[in-house]
């Protein structure tokens, strides 16, 4: 090839030199270098095709394997998009409400960010901005130089700051954001970047950013499916649990009507357990007191309430148990410690107070009547230790069944007491009759 274009040369040479002109019957002249520079090109594009392909399918694959998750199957999407579309950088930006939330960002070696992860823009409905524009409209926008785009759009100023600040590449920048769409849903955008003016990206590379928008947008869907999915699973691995455990409760309480004892445990044993809870304190009504009975403890100190230990006169006591029991109504406490100040006690009184909650180490205190009717027998109370922690509605509904089932071991044990005591005054009876029987027989 390199002697075919030096002999052309040549001959050009000698004709310009004679000042002869080419002869027409020469014919058409080729380039001789065409054809070389036609199967580069088309070796080229094959070669740009595979690697498009490869970096797809790669994408894919990420997306359809759940274990790797939204994060990783979103960073792939970054960097293969910055790679494959020749972008300075590419991030993903995620929609939360009327804001994008800023996500992973590409390719692995560059020296910043345009935003750090977790940063918000918005609102999307009145906000300028490229991003906010794709996600506004569900169109793909390209910005030839994005500083002019926000000084006529009047961009936020932090954000141009913070940008002038941070970003290494200085100057002018084509922006192209495409958004991830579902049907017509928006789910987010893709965002990619050039440093430099005057490379915009070609309709090539927009339909290419476009696909690996329409990825991340599956990305998305795939992750909130398998969210949604472990949580039902969840949920019904939770509900079996509560119903077995509350079956194994009620068959304690049929199997030991006799034993209040070992009905409250299982009471105290499977609430801390399924309720989250360090304590399960449970607590049986005397007159006007409450009397500490069985206990859960899976942490904090041993001697919380030790069983026998009275609290009250319920009348006047401020704790969430005796309250529980005057009222009638679940209590729940966020944080004791905070509870006694908004109570207004001062003085020693609350010292003392801050002093046994300190001790106990109880901050966050669920209290849930046992009733009966109209009456109040009981108190079951559930103890966060050292955590102010509130409890879930799931958790207060659940506390209160087994609050139910607490009751109902409370009224078992009073009929089968007052059975037995029946019995006994009937067995005393029948003696007596018997004897009365005998002595007259023998008086007869």
């Amino acid at each position: 090839m390199a002697e075919r274009r030096r002999r052309r040369a040549t001959s050009n040479e000698q004709q310009a030199t004679s000042g002869e002109a080419p002869s027409a019957d020469a014919g058409p002249q080729l380039d001789p270098v065409a054809p070389g520079r036609a199967i580069d090109e088309a070796r080229r594009e094959r070669d740009q095709a595979l690697e498009q392909q490869r970096a797809t399918a790669e994408v894919l694959r990420v997306i359809s394997r759940s274990e790797e998750g939204l994060e990783t199957s979103l960073q792939t999407v970054a960097d293969a998009a910055a790679r494959i579309c020749r972008a300075d950088l590419s991030q993903v930006w995620l929609r939360d409400g009327d804001y994008l939330v800023a996500g992973p960002s590409g390719p692995a070696d560059a020296v910043s960010v345009l935003v750090k992860p977790g940063e918000r823009l918005g609102p999307i409905a009145d906000s300028p901005g490229p991003g906010l524009d794709a996600a506004r409209t569900g169109r793909t926008v390209q910005v030839d130089d994005f500083e002019r785009y926000l000084g006529e759009r009047g961009g936020p100023r932090p954000l141009r700051s913070r940008r002038a600040a941070a970003d290494p590449w200085g100057g002018a920048r084509t922006v192209l954001a495409v958004p991830l769409l579902r049907t017509t849903e928006t789910f987010g955008v893709l965002m990619l970047s050039r440093r430099g003016g005057g490379r915009t990206f070609d309709s090539g590379e927009i339909a290419l950013a476009e696909t690996f928008a329409d990825q991340a947008a599956i990305a998305v869907v795939n992750a909130r499916l398998f969210d949604e999915l472990q949580q039902r699973n969840r949920e019904q691995a939770e509900a079996l649990e509560r119903e077995q455990a509350t079956a194994e409760v009620l068959r304690v309480i049929s199997r030991s009507p006799e034993s209040l004892d070992v009905a409250l445990q299982a009471v105290a044993d499977t609430a801390a357990r399924l309720c989250r809870a360090d304590v399960a304190q449970t607590w049986l009504r005397d007159g006007d007191f409450l009397v500490a009975g069985p206990t859960a403890r899976l942490a904090g100190p041993a001697d919380i309430f030790p069983p026998g230990r009275r609290l009250g006169p319920i009348a006047t006591h401020a704790g969430p148990p005796p309250a529980a029991a005057r009222t009638g109504k679940t209590v729940h406490v966020e944080d004791m410690l905070q509870y006694w100040v908004e109570l207004g006690w001062t003085g020693n009184e609350l010292e003392q107070a801050m002093e046994l909650t300190r001790r106990i180490g109880a901050r966050t205190v669920l209290a849930v009547p046992l009733l009966r009717g109209t009456d109040v027998v009981g108190v079951v109370a559930l103890i966060r230790v050292d955590e102010v922690r509130r409890f879930a509605a799931r958790e207060i509904a659940l506390a209160e069944t087994f609050a139910d089932q607490a009751a109902i071991a409370v009224e078992n044990a009073g009929l089968f007491q007052a059975i037995r005591e029946s019995n006994r005054e009937l067995t005393e009876a029948l003696e007596q009759q018997t004897a009365t029987a005998d002595v007259l027989r023998i008086i007869s």
